[in-house]
């Protein structure tokens, strides 16, 4: 006996129903509102503009009726074997074309991709005999756009919301200049500027605090060591815990630097892990090996300089010692990553709008997003390559085995050994050791580096200082033999000149840090979720708070009561007019390491060399011209925006024998 043909479905047509109609698909018996009904009709209307979509995905035709029913049914689709489906309202078979209905709805589970509707065909809805009700309206698409912008500048052009809270609700926001364009904010009030130096030009109109919109993103701009201590020392528990990132930084630390984190469980142990076990006085003392092993490199490739008496790019032979010295610390080796970490950092120091305009904070488009792809994928199998080859010495060691040619107590052993310890209450994955070594590429490198580098051509600039530094490292070391770490603390001059070079050019001139709960500061509300921006490259140029600011003068940190404090100013964020490591919970942990390391080199290079310096067309510049361009340029630790060029002159017999 045969079967009777399938009959048709009387209800039709493809419903791309959204998640607010969920409800639909299920083949419910619910009656809906005339109101509900044309909504849904409205949304079905803008996915099926043509019956091809239809045709495409049904091989059977599917008939559409005009009749008006108040009562919506969904037709749900299963998989089933050969391709086709069932309704389960009628129980009809329909084959569907599989091929094309994925084509159509990439996306889409075929479990349920088709939907019909049954006997409910409103007035304007699909209609096979009468394409035109599926064409969209120009005029309304006009008036929609219209309206959005509309909204848009609505968002931006009002007035700054006041505080959540009922307590701060009666505060002023800090003072703001106008207008605020919409999308970009205040951006446009930079200039192309330095945003250090754009922020002071704005801070004497607007006073030490005011705000701005960096695109969606609201702003707080401080610029004195009262308001420093405000926000680093009296709030930052509650309300400052946390730095702001940019997308390349939270990407490339895999969302796990210790940097930037919030403040919680993880980073309280990871903190602890570092000072206590990182750089704690035993494994830097048992490192210090390595230190002094980068800097004769560094002074070989002076004294071979010396020798041929060729130019020789100063700074980038600093960088080259910077990121060796740290690749060696960190991993025990400093060739292969040296690169890459480069354009790690050289990306930090650049921003996007996709990191302050809300719209594109999620999409990952654009060069900028391309670049740190691009870099991604060349550090991680360098750093995997790592990782693996120090398990293995790692694993090796607690066997009893003796590595011969690998260096010992490099911190990326010790972080793999805590890795594989069941007993640590918070475990250590891999994804939080690659963003461990990415942060101490960044603090590390760079900015000793870059401060150097200052350091040296404000010496140049600076004959004085220069010779009487000389005279103090030939009083303490003599001529003959070489500088060490531990000779530094012998040298008050030489740390001087450390604390000077930090004071005029900090090698973050710009601290960042987040707010994560609104609080009253000098009167002001300061708005949850605000980005602060603390200027100490401003404050350490203050005449209100430094005799003779723009002189190089080391001797001000010599001087008994120097500018106005009782006690010794230092680097530790406990004197808010100096603060180049930043201060409180955030402060750069590694500050010690970072100040050693630079004094060391300095002094090595006074007592062995002097620099000459070397003009745009290689010729060795003499009496008053034999000056350093001290202009600035962009970066994440703002350096000098010319290369130091110098042919070194060899001061004492110690060059020669770094040659033997």
């Amino acid at each position: 006996m045969t079967q009777p043909p399938p009959r048709r479905c009387s209800g039709s047509s493809l419903v791309g129903l959204k998640e607010e109609f969920e409800q639909l698909r299920g083949g419910g018996n619910n009656c809906w509102h005339r109101t509900k009904v044309e909504r849904v009709q409205r949304a079905i209307s803008f996915r099926e503009r043509d019956e091809s979509v239809v045709e495409k995905l049904f091989i059977q035709k599917v008939k559409v009726t005009d009749e008006w029913k108040s009562r919506l049914w969904a037709w749900r689709v299963r998989k089933v074997a050969k391709g086709h489906g069932l309704c389960s309202r009628c129980g009809t078979q329909l084959p569907i074309n599989k091929d094309q209905a994925s084509k159509i709805f990439p996306q889409a589970d075929l479990s349920w991709l088709i939907s019909l509707k049954h006997n409910s065909i409103l007035p304007g809805s699909y209609n096979s005999q009468d394409k035109t009700n599926y064409t969209y309206n120009s005029t309304m698409l006009l008036e929609l756009a219209i309206g959005l912008l509309v909204i848009a500048l609505f968002l931006h052009l009002r007035p700054t919301p006041t505080a959540k809270s009922k307590a701060l609700r009666h505060l002023p926001n800090p003072p703001s200049p106008k207008p605020r364009l919409p999308f970009i904010g205040h951006l446009h009030l930079l200039n192309k500027q330095l945003l250090h130096h754009a922020l002071i030009s704005l801070s004497q109109q607007y006073g030490p605090l005011y705000s701005l919109y960096f695109g969606s993103m609201p702003t707080v701009v401080a610029s004195t060591p009262e308001l420093f201590k405000l926000f680093l020392q009296t709030h930052e528990a509650a309300s400052f815990n946390t730095r702001f990132q940019t997308s390349a930084i939270r990407r490339l630390t895999y969302d796990n630097s210790v940097a930037m984190v919030p403040f919680g469980p993880y980073w309280k142990f990871i903190r602890k892990l570092i000072m206590n076990d990182l750089l704690n006085a035993t494994t830097v003392n048992k490192l210090r090996p390595l230190r002094t092993q980068q800097i004769r490199k560094f002074l070989r490739v002076m004294a071979q300089s010396a020798k041929t008496q060729q130019p020789l790019d100063v700074t980038e032979e600093l960088l080259k010692w910077t990121n060796s010295t740290i690749s060696m610390m960190m991993l025990g080796e400093a060739e292969e990553i040296r690169d890459i970490a480069r354009e790690v950092l050289k990306i930090f120091g650049e921003y996007s709008l996709t990191d302050f305009i809300w719209p594109l904070k999620k999409l990952k488009v654009g060069k900028y997003e391309k670049r740190i792809d691009d870099i991604l994928n060349k550090f991680d199998p360098v750093i995997e390559r790592v990782i693996k080859k120090r398990r293995d010495i790692v694993k090796r060691r607690k066997n009893g085995e003796v590595v011969e040619g690998e260096s010992s107590g490099v911190f990326l052993d010790t972080l793999l050994e805590f890795a594989e310890d069941e007993t640590m209450d918070i475990k250590i994955t891999k994804e939080q050791i690659k963003g461990l070594v990415v942060d101490f590429f960044s603090a590390g490198t760079d900015s000793t580096a870059v401060a150097t580098d200052w350091a040296l051509s404000e010496l140049i600039n600076n004959p004085k200082v220069l010779q009487k530094a000389r005279e103090e490292v030939y009083s303490v070391v003599g001529k003959d033999r070489l500088v060490d770490e531990a000779d530094i603390q012998n040298m008050p001059y030489i740390r001087a000149i450390v604390k000077e070079t930090f004071r005029m050019h900090p090698p973050l001139p710009v601290v960042k840090r987040k707010c994560v709960a609104e609080c009253e500061i000098d009167g002001y509300v300061i708005p949850e979720g605000a980005l602060i921006l603390f200027n100490v490259w401003a404050v350490g140029r203050d005449p209100k708070y430094w005799d003779r600011p723009l002189e190089f003068r080391p001797e001000r940190f010599l001087e008994s009561g120097v500018e106005g404090e009782v006690t010794p100013i230092d680097l530790r964020g406990q004197h808010f007019q100096l603060i180049p490591f930043g201060s409180g919970r955030r402060m750069c942990p590694g500050v010690n390491l970072a100040t050693s390391g630079m004094a060391t080199l300095l002094a090595s290079l006074i007592q062995c060399f002097d620099l000459q310096v070397v003009g745009p067309q290689g010729q060795i510049l003499r009496g008053d011209e034999a000056k350093v361009s001290m202009e600035e340029r962009a970066g994440l630790t703002v350096p000098r925006a010319h290369n130091l060029m110098c042919v070194p002159l060899a001061k004492t017999s110690i060059a020669a024998k770094l040659l033997s």
